[in-house]
């Protein structure tokens, strides 16, 4: 009787575990040609997400008991994030060996499953030596610079001219098409314009215009500005962003960029107008563009203490 149920439970077992081999519709799935990767991967307006660890900074803190300050910083989006810069701002109350931190790459869910955390660490912070008189509540800011960037292949709508011959009815219309929920970060396309359509010889070629936004709690701002992060208003009102568009076969299109190949983002909104490669003239069909970006951000986090006043004074 032991031994009938001893094989049922194997022969269970092994189903399991083929089951798992064969790779199911898992969350934790890594079969690219699936496509369930991407759409769980590259959606979400998050990029790196900041936190306090708990205790780190205390809620009170006292004369000549040094504390720490950890800042933990989760790449939540769907690329890497290439390198960045944090910030401490503190009261002069405190002594601190070095506001500013560097740290570099925090892999994104692309390459490390649910994305990578780091941590930034500000340790032995105390007070200066003064008479704190009375309990006092002194606000602590990190503000974090980072390059990223956002991969986005939206569906787009190739077709005959109006009035030409050729295949009619394809399953799609062209027009203007918003596009929401994201691409995996925090700068993402919203919409796509595709019904300009020209003859070009024997084939077609559409004009695109698209449309950037940042979707993210944070600014967009310039990734020359990454390392310093001193940043002032107008850093966050104008920025300039790198972007390609193109099929997904790597064929890159004509974009009427800045003097300097970049997007200009403006108060967190840009237009870029690009013009496709060649496409059949007498087709109807959707494809998805492939569109990459990458462009600095920066983000903040705040949280406060209480300074007690000196156990000796009345």
């Amino acid at each position: 009787m032991f031994k009938y149920k001893e094989v049922i439970i194997i022969l269970v077992v092994i189903f399991i575990a083929g089951c798992a081999s064969t790779g199911g519709s898992s969350f934790f799935n890594r079969d690219k040609n699936s496509g369930f990767e991407e759409e769980i991967i590259f959606e979400g307006i998050n990029g790196l997400e900041l936190a306090f660890l708990e205790g780190a900074p205390p809620k009170e803190v006292y004369q000549n008991s040094p504390f720490d300050i950890v800042l933990e910083m989760h790449n939540n989006g769907a690329l890497d994030i290439v390198k960045g810069t944090a910030k401490l701002g503190i009261s002069l109350l405190f002594d601190v060996d070095d506001t500013t931190k560097s740290f570099q790459t925090i892999m994104g869910k692309e390459n490390f499953q649910l994305g990578e955390t780091a941590q930034i660490r500000w340790d032995g912070i105390d007070l200066k030596r003064t008479a704190i008189r009375k309990d006092s509540t002194e606000n602590i800011n990190v503000q974090v610079c980072y390059e990223g960037g956002t991969l986005a292949q939206p569906e787009v709508c190739v077709r005959p001219r109006p009035g030409k011959p050729g295949v009619l009815d394809g399953g799609c219309t062209v027009g203007e098409k918003s596009v929401s929920g994201g691409q995996g970060g925090p700068i993402a396309i919203t919409k796509i314009l595709d019904n300009d359509v020209r003859e070009q010889g024997d084939s077609n070629v559409i004009t695109f215009r698209i449309q950037v936004e940042n979707v993210g709690g944070g600014d967009v701002i310039n990734k020359g500005e990454v390392d310093d992060c001193k940043l002032s208003a107008r850093d966050k009102q104008e920025a300039r962003i790198d972007i390609q568009v193109g099929w997904l076969d790597g064929t890159e299109f004509e974009c009427n960029r800045n003097t300097d190949g970049k997007l200009v983002m403006n108060n967190g909104k840009g237009l870029i107008t690009c013009v496709s490669s060649a496409v059949p003239n007498d087709q109807h069909y959707s494809t998805p563009l492939n569109i990459k970006m990458n462009y600095g951000y920066v983000d903040s986090i705040k949280t406060s203490l209480t300074v007690k006043k000196d156990a000796f004074i009345s």
